[in-house]
C-alpha cells in the first residue's frame, strides 16, 4: 500500500495480516469504531464499521502487525517511520448509543470471538 503524504511524496506501507472482528450492537442505531493506543499516546481511530440497521451486525478487518509512526519534520523525505511493537494487534472496540459508550479490548493475534454491545 502507498500513502500520499501532503501531496509531496509517497510512503510505502508494509502490509500486515488482518483478523476479523465482528459482532452486534443493540440498538442498531449505535455506532462502532476501532481505536488503537500508540505507546506513549495518542489513541487513534483506525477503523469505523457501519452497523446493519436490521440486525445490528458490524465487522472490521484489523491488522495484527505493528503500526508505524514518525515525528513531524518539515521535509517529507526525512521522515523516519518506526514500528510501534507495543501497540501491535491491540485495539479497543468502542460502541456508542444515545450518549453512552461501551468498550471492549481485543487482541487480534488470534481469532476474536463475536462481540456484543447492548445499551438500555
Amino acid at each position: 500500500m502507498r500513502l500520499k503524504l501532503f501531496g509531496l511524496a509517497l510512503v510505502a506501507l508494509a502490509a500486515t495480516p488482518a483478523q476479523a472482528v465482528n459482532g452486534s450492537v443493540v440498538p442498531a442505531t449505535a455506532t462502532v469504531r476501532a481505536l488503537q493506543t500508540l505507546t506513549g499516546g495518542p489513541t487513534v481511530q483506525v477503523a469505523w464499521a457501519p452497523v446493519d440497521a436490521g440486525n445490528g451486525a458490524f465487522a472490521f478487518a484489523l491488522g495484527a502487525g505493528a503500526p508505524v509512526r514518525t515525528a513531524y519534520v518539515p521535509n517529507p523525505a526525512a521522515l523516519a517511520f518506526v514500528p510501534d511493537t507495543g501497540a501491535a494487534a491491540h485495539y479497543t472496540i468502542e460502541a456508542a448509543a444515545a450518549g453512552a459508550i461501551k468498550t471492549q479490548p481485543v487482541d487480534v493475534t488470534s481469532a476474536v470471538p463475536p462481540l456484543t454491545f447492548t445499551f438500555p
